[in-house]
């Protein structure tokens, strides 16, 4: 039985040599089967269309904090100008 499977792992072995000097690098052999183990693979096309993606998406993001940031201090602004207001003409603070 241990000689079968040597044997067995031989082949596979020879195949997974043959393979590779056939520009099939990355592929191994696993049960008379091959399997892929290349890393992903990206065109540049592809890369630089993901990447412009992901830089309109952080800008747009981006945007709306500093949207909501501005209208918090516009809101704090008002409210300490109505503060301020009441406090010179004398009328009481409404909470």
């Amino acid at each position: 039985m241990l000689k079968i499977k040597a044997e067995q792992e031989e082949r596979y072995k020879y195949k997974y040599l043959k393979n590779k000097h056939m520009g099939f690098d990355g592929l191994t052999m696993k049960n008379g089967q091959m399997v892929n183990n290349r890393p992903e693979s990206e065109t540049g096309i592809s890369k630089a269309a993901r990447l412009r993606r992901e830089l309109k998406s952080s800008r747009t993001i981006r945007d709306i904090a500093e949207g909501i940031e501005l209208a918090e201090q516009q809101k704090e602004a008002r409210i300490l100008s109505k503060v301020d207001l009441q406090f010179f003409t004398g009328n009481k603070i409404k909470k």
